[in-house]
Parts: structure tokens; sequence; C-alpha cells
């Protein structure tokens, strides 16, 4: 198991002792306080059912309290169990229950922040006019406070992302490029909301532009002495190998996904790695690869397993199931077909279980 995963369940023992520690002294404020850290410790563990039994556990403890700050913290808590779950609209409304409360404490920073949750939220949930309007405040209140470029970066790419969810790809672009102008950190952020507009707009050249762009900006930041976001940058070479899938480049775009899931691998960024071979599956399944595309999606389905990312391996199973059926091997994509749907089913994503089920029976 990789670092990561030990210093997760690390802070969950510590979050758990303390809370024993707090409620034995009386202490209700600190013990509602290790249940918050308790349920962002099983979240990261993908113990989901106990990160959203915590977080109800310290919202109890708050109200109690009056404590409307620290209420918001345990919604936003109690909404990222939710959407982990693929509750997307209860994980909404929570989101927005918390967005109230931070603007009635007077905590302009965090509504700032939780708006932008909020948008996540409703673009997952099929709602992009209400994420459009969510990014929209959020970036009104960045702005007003003066938070600093990143910050600023970060709340016009929300923007941009809610406008590509609503096919508009031109005021998506334009919203993205005013956070390049930022320059540094917030540059190569835009820079990765660029790559996607330029897709929608079918424009793969330029996108590869954008994405090598993005690398040359972590390039700099490394060249200076100064720590990049090695997430970001991973991700930057996982943009450059999707222009040029687009663009029919399909060696150079797998020589860029290796390069990018060895990076992951030596930045112990396993949910990264996993994905970077979900966009392999994806990539070889589209270009007739069926070998690679298997490859890629058993890989992807293993590094969720290992992380405990159930609905990422109900994922992945479908997509090794699809390889099989291809391949025309039944028994195989039957049972990983089956497996997909049960996963599906255990975490109460229904959108995912349909799609699962009807594999199934067009395999059958």
């Amino acid at each position: 198991m990789g670092g990561r995963h030990r210093i997760d369940e690390s802070a969950l023992r510590n979050a758990s002792q303390a809370l024993e520690m707090f409620r034995e002294v009386g202490d209700k404020r600190l013990a509602g306080l290790a249940l918050l850290a308790q349920s962002e410790a099983h979240r990261r563990c993908w113990s989901l059912e106990d990160a959203k039994t915590s977080a109800e556990s310290a919202l109890l403890v708050f109200k109690e309290l009056g404590d409307q700050l620290n209420q918001a913290r345990a919604l936003h808590s109690l909404s990222q169990s939710f959407v982990a779950r693929a509750g997307f609209a209860a994980g909404a409304a929570k989101f927005q229950e918390a967005v109230e409360l931070f603007r009635e404490s007077g905590a302009r920073r965090f509504e700032a922040e939780e708006l932008q949750h909020l948008a996540d939220a409703l673009l997952l949930d099929g709602r992009p006019r209400a994420a459009l309007l969510a990014a929209e405040q959020s970036l009104a209140i960045v702005k007003h406070l003066g938070e600093g470029k990143v910050a600023e970066a970060k709340a016009f790419l929300k923007v941009s992302e809610s406008l590509l969810a609503l096919n508009k790809g031109h005021a998506a672009l334009k919203r993205a490029q005013e956070g390049a102008s930022l320059g540094g950190e917030a540059e190569a952020l835009a820079l990765k909301v660029i790559v996607r507009c330029q897709l929608q707009l079918g424009k793969p050249k330029e996108a590869l532009v954008a994405a090598r762009a993005a690398q040359k900006v972590w390039s700099v930041q490394e060249a200076l002495q100064e720590v990049p976001d090695q997430e970001l940058k991973v991700r930057a070479f996982q943009d450059e190998a999707l222009a040029l899938a687009r663009l029919g480049d399909i060696a150079d775009a797998a020589r860029c996904l290796d390069d990018a899931a060895s990076m992951a691998d030596k930045a112990d960024l396993l949910v990264v790695k996993a994905s970077i071979h979900r966009g392999a599956a994806e990539m070889w399944l589209n270009a007739g690869g069926l070998k690679e595309a298997l490859a890629a999606a058993t890989a992807a389905e293993e590094a969720a397993e290992r992380l405990g990312d159930r609905p990422g391996q109900a994922s992945d199973l479908r997509d090794v199931a699809t390889a099989h059926g291809i391949m025309g091997n039944l028994p195989q994509a039957l049972t990983a077909a089956a497996e997909s749907q049960k996963l599906f089913q255990e975490i109460g994503d229904t959108l995912g279980e349909a799609r699962a089920l009807e594999l199934l029976a067009n395999l059958r």
C-alpha cells in the first residue's frame, strides 16, 4: 500500500484517539472537531458510511453548541460523503446549507470556497445552469476579498467548467484566458481548462499547445526551486495525451500516458495513476487496441481496489467487461460486468447500476 494510504490510516487513528480523549474530559467542541477530522480521514480511506456517520455526529454537536461556523464545516464533510457515493443531489443540498451558514457567519472566504464545491456537485448532478450561478457568485466574492491570483484563477476556472457543461466553449475559453493572464500557478491552472475548451471547440492542435505550455510553467517553478503541485504537473502530461489522441497520434499519446503514470507513481499519487489508466483504457477502446485497453482497465481496477475506491472500481470493472466482450471472452466479460453491477448497487449509484445491467443484457 502506498505512503498516502498509510498517512490516511494514521490520521484516522489519531482522530479516533483524540475523539475518545475529548469525550472523556467532556469537551464537546474539541470532540466535535475530532469528529470532523475523523470524517475526513474515513473519506480518504473510502470508508464512506463511517465518514457520513462522523459528519452527522459532528453536526449534532455543533448545533447543540450553536456554533454556526463549525456546523457549516460539518455539512461540508457530510456533503463530501454523499458525493463520493454518487449522491450528487443530496450532496449539493448539503453544500447549499453550508454556503448559507458560512454567509450568516460572515465567513466570506469559506463561503466562496463552498460555492465552488456546490458548483462541482451541481455539475455532477446535471445542473450546469445552477452550477454557473454558484461559480459566478464565488468569483464575485473572491474578487471582492482580493484573495490572490491563485484563488481568483480557481474561481475563474469553475465558471469556465460550468460554461463548458452548457456547451458554451467560446465563453468558457474567454473566462479561462482571463485566469491564465494572472501568471504563475494561476496560469497553469487556467491552461488545464483551456485544453478542455479547445477540445470542445474541435481544436486539438490548440489544446496540445496549451497542455505543453502548462508543462513549461511547472518546469519554470522547479527551476526556481519552487515546489509545484505534483498532481497538476502530472495532469498536464495527461492533457497532452488527450490532445494527441484527438489528433490521431495514438503512439505518442500512449507514451505521454506512460510518462504521466510513472510520475504519478513516483509522487505516490495512486488516485491520479488510476485516472491515467482509465484514460488509457478509453483511448485504446476508441482506437481499437483491445489488448491495450484491457491491460489499462485492469490496472485501473487494481489501483481502485487498493485505494478502496469502490465507485472507481465499479467503473473500471465495466471497462474490463467491455474489452473482454469485444474480444469474445464471454465468461470473463460476464464476470466483470456482474461484479460491476453489484458494486454500483452496494454504493447506491443507480445510473451506474443501470449501465452495468444494460451491459450484462447485451453480453447475454
